[in-house]
């Protein structure tokens, strides 16, 4: 729904989704920012990150701001906000958040999808996936790995209880 919407749509989405940053971290996001595979973004309290953007994340990114490798390279790309109204204003955080609504009611979601809800989806996917808890703690900026753990809904499942894996082990 995002791509039939539009590029900057599909872009927010990709990377909320892909890289689990907040949605203060994506819209000052500045275009001096982002390289081939790489955003650098501010954190909460002020502090610069590099995230790594998987190659449909940055193609995306790119065609949306319409830069083209050489600028890259040379650094010749100007200093504007990578998201932005179709007049050059930053997009305010909640006009994103009633976008990606709408886009979700367009996909067919029966929840409400709100940009804490891609970074949540990002945080679970990366969980079921086998990213450790710590690398994906450094992931999302948090301080406190327990803020990590409550994104972790597979702890309880007792399938993945330690004591069935040492019983299996000693059986």
């Amino acid at each position: 729904a995002a791509a039939e919407h539009s590029v900057r749509a599909h872009a927010l989405v990709d990377l909320l989704l892909c890289t689990g940053i907040r949605i203060s971290e994506a819209l000052t996001a500045t275009r001096n920012d982002l390289s081939a595979d790489r955003l650098v973004i501010t954190r909460k309290g002020g502090t610069r990150a590099v995230v790594y953007l998987p190659q449909h994340t940055s193609q995306v990114l790119h065609t949306m701001v319409g830069a083209t490798r050489t600028e890259l390279a040379t650094g010749a790309e100007a200093d504007q906000l990578l998201f932005t109204t179709s007049t050059g204003a930053p997009w305010a955080r909640t006009d994103a958040a009633r976008a990606l609504t709408r886009l979700g009611r367009c996909a067919g979601i029966r929840t409400r999808v709100t940009p804490h809800v891609l970074r949540h989806t990002h945080a679970t996917l990366a969980l079921r996936a086998g990213v450790a808890l710590h690398h994906l703690q450094d992931s999302l900026g948090h301080k406190d790995p327990r803020t990590t753990r409550r994104y972790d809904r597979a702890r309880t499942r007792l399938e993945n209880s330690s004591a069935r894996t040492v019983g299996d082990l000693l059986s």
